[in-house]
């Protein structure tokens, strides 16, 4: 074999260690893929959190037909006792009685409303925590196979991506992994804070109503 021919296969021997050592390279510097909506169908999770968000759902709105319920009830009271303070009274000091009356229903439609918009917001942050931690346990295990794999990053599935090689998704092996693992302790509903508030805004109504 001629020096030039040997010479040449060297070069294209290390060309090639060369070519083999940077494909491996950049394929673990590529972002891998987790579909999370996948894996909340695969683990039942999705029917998990909308149950959950369901039971807190009716909670608060139990709660809230009972502060409406004390709210009529204490103006049937007080309109009772207007009428009964009304009799003899001239009639520009009925009106001046009904007038209050009036604006006591005003208030009491507004503090509902309010009350209403409060159930609402804790069920909009009760729903961001349960999809916080499910993204979170997902993230955990997804690290774990990302490590393996020499990868840095792990992206989540969305309609941004078009497509991907399928050699970047590791949803079936977190699936795998996850359907491994214990089951993790359930989220507090937000109800114990919701009948608190409730108790004590009926208390506070109450009070303005015995002096008004």
């Amino acid at each position: 074999m001629s020096f030039t021919r040997l010479l040449f296969l060297v070069f294209t021997l290390t060309l090639l260690s060369a070519c083999n050592t940077s494909d491996t390279s950049t394929l673990a510097k590529q972002p891998l893929m987790v579909d999370l909506n996948v894996i909340a169908r695969a683990l039942g999770r999705d029917k998990e959190i909308n149950t959950k968000l369901e039971e807190a759902r009716t909670s608060l709105n139990t709660q809230l037909k009972q502060i409406s319920s004390s709210l009529e009830t204490q103006l049937k009271e007080k309109k009772s006792e207007l009428d009964k303070s009304n009799k003899g009274k001239k009639e520009k000091d009925i009106a001046a009685s009904n007038q209050k009356l009036q604006q006591l229903a005003v208030n009491a439609q507004l503090q509902l409303k309010q009350k209403q918009q409060l159930a609402e917001q804790k069920a909009t942050v009760f729903r961001a925590q349960l999809l916080n931690e499910f993204r979170q346990e997902v993230a955990k295990v997804a690290q774990q196979v990302a490590e393996k794999r020499g990868a840095t990053t792990v992206l989540a599935v969305n309609d941004n991506y078009l497509w991907y090689a399928s050699s970047i998704d590791i949803t079936d092996e977190v699936i795998g992994i996850m359907r491994s693992q214990p089951d993790k302790q359930e989220s507090k509903e937000p109800d114990e804070t919701d009948k608190t508030e409730s108790t004590e805004s009926t208390e506070s109504t109450d009070s303005n109503k015995s002096n008004p």
